[in-house]
């Protein structure tokens, strides 16, 4: 979706508020009908869909909200090398103070429209000379 952005095209990735979906029906319904709304846009604009893991029916309605900060979900490897290592997926502390972010309103059961913000359009400052480095 970003790397369309940079080319002036605009994109929406969707996901669905569960490690193992079986409600894709209700993501594809939704983004579907985003699409027309997406159209009308400007060039080169980013949007993220949040779906929850539900029948269509169940989904609340439509919110837009920020991103989570660091996600709702953390990889967390253990291991020692060499040897095994062990990858596990855990759930977040929520902090003290909560703000309703995208993985919140998924949680209570909303569908969230987050708009992701594009690359710059100029062009970046060249990267050092990598014999410096390397």
């Amino acid at each position: 979706m970003l790397t369309a952005a940079g080319f002036g095209i605009s994109g929406m990735a969707v996901s669905i508020g569960s490690q193992r979906p079986n409600h894709w029906t209700s993501a594809a319904e939704i983004a579907a009908r985003l699409v027309d709304y997406l159209s009308g846009c400007a060039p080169r604009t980013s949007l993220n869909l949040n779906v929850p893991d539900v029948p269509l029916d169940q989904i609340r309605g439509l919110r837009s909200a920020s991103v989570r900060s660091g996600g709702s979900k953390r990889l967390v490897l253990s291991g020692t090398a060499p040897g095994p290592l062990t990858i596990n997926w855990s759930e977040r502390q929520q902090p003290a103070t909560v703000t309703q972010n995208d993985a919140e309103l998924v949680d209570a059961g909303y569908a969230v429209l987050t708009r992701v913000l594009a690359p710059p359009t100029t062009e970046p400052e060249p990267f050092p000379d990598d014999a410096k480095f390397v």
